[in-house]
């Protein structure tokens, strides 16, 4: 009882400061004393359908690029996490330095995106699929779900060294 007192204290603390995290409810303030360094995000580039994707995984390919595609949408609490945790870490940056990054937001999971979800099996988000250099799916390396930093980062190496054989 008294950690959840606690704990309620901090987050409206934080959102007074201007905190918008629950999970990190004083990160982004002034409160911890200091400046606070902006969080670097990855820069995604958004494809909207099946031949929107099949173009940017063929100008890819063309380049010697794999690609890595999330699928991702405002309603989905583990794309948030991971939009907030995962993709801005420094070692998750570094794996995917050489990865054109695509982002199908289906927010509005119209036929559109149903016909893309479709295409390869997909209910909805969070999932994260990977191309090799020549366009091909390296389906064994498909992320479904939440994923942490360190681990992702190691799932994308492996991703990029089976799909380079």
């Amino acid at each position: 009882g008294l950690a959840m007192l606690f704990y309620g204290a901090i987050v409206m603390l934080g959102a007074a400061a201007g905190g918008r995290d629950l999970f990190q409810p004083l990160h982004g303030t002034s409160l911890l004393g200091g400046s606070t360094a902006t969080e670097k995000h990855l820069a995604f580039k958004t494809v909207k359908s099946l031949a929107d994707l099949q173009r940017e995984v063929e100008n890819a390919s063309n380049n010697n690029r794999a690609v890595m595609l999330d699928f991702y949408a405002d309603w989905c609490v583990d794309c948030k996490i991971m939009e907030k945790r995962t993709f801005t870490d420094a070692k998750v940056h570094k794996a995917l330095n050489n990865v054109l990054l695509l982002q199908a937001d289906v927010t509005p999971n119209d036929e559109t995106d149903q016909a893309l979800l479709k295409a390869f099996g997909l209910f909805g988000p969070p999932a994260i699929l990977f191309f090799d250099t020549d366009g091909n799916e390296i389906k064994s390396h498909r992320v479904i779900g939440f994923m942490a930093a360190d681990e992702f980062a190691s799932h994308v190496n492996a991703a990029l060294k089976a799909g380079s054989r």
